[in-house]
């Protein structure tokens, strides 16, 4: 069975290393991996640009809301999903 992991980030580089380094060790393979950032000021956007097996996406922030601009990162992410 095929997987899409969707990862939502804005302004998280201090874990997205360790977050797609663990996605891409699973043992299960049939997978594709689209990160989602919302328009991020850290590093976010660089360090997930040195993998070569996800789909990355950049949006930029809808509202000072959180929770809207986190709906909307990830719905792009469904949408383009397999």
């Amino acid at each position: 069975m095929f997987c899409s992991i969707l990862i939502s980030n804005y302004n998280k580089s201090k874990y997205l290393e360790k977050c797609l380094n663990s996605v891409l060790n699973q043992t299960y393979k049939d997978y594709e991996v689209i990160f989602s950032d919302n328009n991020s000021s850290d590093r976010s956007y660089e360090i997930a640009s040195k993998y070569d097996h996800i789909k990355i996406l950049q949006s930029e922030r809808l509202s000072t809301s959180s929770p809207l601009n986190q709906i909307d990162v990830i719905e792009k992410a469904f949408n383009i999903s397999k």
